[in-house]
This record gives C-alpha cells, sequence and structure tokens, in this order.
C-alpha cells in the first residue's frame, strides 16, 4: 500500500501524529489565551488529550502494526483501517467540531492562523477518515450479509446460446440455501 512511494500506514502515523502536535501546540498559544467561553477552552482540551490517547493507544500501534509486522495484507489492510477509523472517531470529528464552533462564536473568523491551520488538517482527516471509515464498514457489513445470507441467485448458464429474439431464456434453478421467493 503506498501513495506517491510512500507507505500508506506510516503516512497515517506521521500524519496524525503532527495533527496531534500542532493541535496541542494551537491550545497551548491560542485557544488557552483567547476570550472563548471557558466550557469551550476546557472542552477544547479534553478533546486534545482524548485524540493523543486515542493515537497512543490505539491508532499508533496499529498503523506501526500495519507498517511492520502484518504477515498477511489482509491484515495489515484491517489493522489500518481500524487505526484510521479510530483518529475518525476519537480525533477528527469531536476536534473539528469545535474548531467550528470557534469559528463561529468569533463572528466567521480565525483569530490566529494557527487556528486555520489545525482546521484545514482536521478537516482533511474527516473527508478522508470519514470516507475510509464508511466504505470499510460497508465491507464488513457487506461481508457479514454474504456469509448469511450466501451469495443471492447464481445464475449458471448452461447452454452457448446468447438470448436473442429466437433464443428464449430458460428457468435458472436456484442454488443451495436461496430462498424460493426473493
Amino acid at each position: 500500500m503506498r501513495v506517491f512511494r510512500i507507505s500508506v500506514p506510516l503516512m497515517c502515523f506521521f500524519y496524525h501524529f503532527v495533527v496531534m502536535i500542532v493541535t496541542f501546540v494551537n491550545y497551548i498559544i491560542v485557544v488557552r489565551l483567547q476570550d472563548t467561553p471557558q466550557v469551550l477552552r476546557s472542552a477544547y482540551l479534553v478533546f486534545c488529550i482524548i485524540e493523543a490517547m486515542a493515537y497512543a493507544a490505539g491508532a499508533g500501534p496499529l498503523f506501526v502494526y500495519s507498517y511492520k509486522y502484518g504477515t498477511t495484507s489482509a491484515a495489515r489492510l484491517s489493522r489500518l483501517l481500524c487505526g484510521i477509523a479510530i483518529m475518525f472517531l476519537f480525533s477528527s470529528v469531536p476536534m473539528l467540531f469545535m474548531e467550528v464552533a470557534q469559528f463561529l462564536s468569533f463572528d466567521y473568523q480565525f483569530r490566529h492562523p494557527l487556528d486555520g491551520t489545525v482546521f484545514v488538517l482536521h478537516g482533511i482527516a474527516w473527508i478522508f477518515g470519514g470516507c475510509i471509515t464508511w466504505f470499510a464498514y460497508m465491507r464488513v457489513v457487506a461481508g457479514c450479509l454474504q456469509r448469511w445470507r450466501g451469495p443471492e441467485r447464481q445464475i449458471i448458464d448452461d447452454s452457448g446460446n446468447i438470448p436473442s429474439k429466437d433464443v428464449q431464456l430458460h428457468l435458472v434453478k436456484r442454488s443451495q440455501r436461496q430462498p424460493k421467493t426473493i
């Protein structure tokens, strides 16, 4: 898994690390000293800590496992997707909402360039993480449905005739474990 000859798990590992550090620096330099409500500043700090814990205890080790210690490509991919989902749920979503709340509380403007930088970094992580998490979720659900229901209507063409006006389609026998009606 490479993008521009850079390993995707390694890129995710460093990207989320940089986002986490920049978010903490933003809190120390900008958010803590602004005239935002105390509740918003406290929530920002709490979500910074949650982001760091999710990265240190969950996503970071999964990214490293996916990059270095995965034995099969399926194991590497599943660990990578789990790491991205953890960072999406515990970092990108809450921090983007906090940044939007700050943006709205300051009359639709950023008070410091670092605020805008953090907003853009979390926005990028939110877009990519959301899409990847959603498609991974759909893949898991489709696999569960496949195991539970089995393949739906398998059409096996025994004849070499292509259906046309002269050749009629014949009834298809149902496969094993398929219901009689759809």
